[in-house]
């Protein structure tokens, strides 16, 4: 589902801050965000492959893109306190962060998200 008008940086801050208090990895993460942004009716996708940070690789991932900015909340999980955090363009970290994957559609009912969101309302 797509809308007019991309998000914003704010509101797709909002969004991920909202879902990265809840207990997953970044499989997890990319189907609550990808539940939000459709309900939102937000163009984005979300991809899965490789990430490398710093000389370290990280062969499977799923981080999300909308508007022209990565929406990844699971890094410090496999890179520590020093990774990128949250929403942020790709480019700001260039030579230090690559991303390679493909698109992976996710379809997430309204049951899943609750579920993996431990009792946030998927309304």
């Amino acid at each position: 589902m797509t809308r007019t008008a991309a998000a914003s940086y704010e509101e797709l801050s909002a969004i991920g801050s909202r879902l990265d208090a809840c207990a997953v990895e970044c499989d997890g993460f990319a189907r609550l965000v990808a539940y939000e942004l459709t309900r939102r009716q937000i163009e984005h996708e979300t991809r899965v492959g490789r990430v490398a940070w710093l000389g370290g690789e990280l062969p499977l991932h799923f981080w999300t893109i909308a508007g022209g900015l990565v929406l990844d909340y699971r890094l410090r999980l496999w890179f520590g306190s020093g990774a990128p955090h949250g929403v942020f363009p790709a480019s700001v970290y260039h030579g230090l962060l690559a991303y390679a994957g493909e698109r992976v559609e996710l379809n997430v009912s309204r049951f899943v998200f609750e579920l993996l969101g431990g009792g946030l309302n998927g309304s």
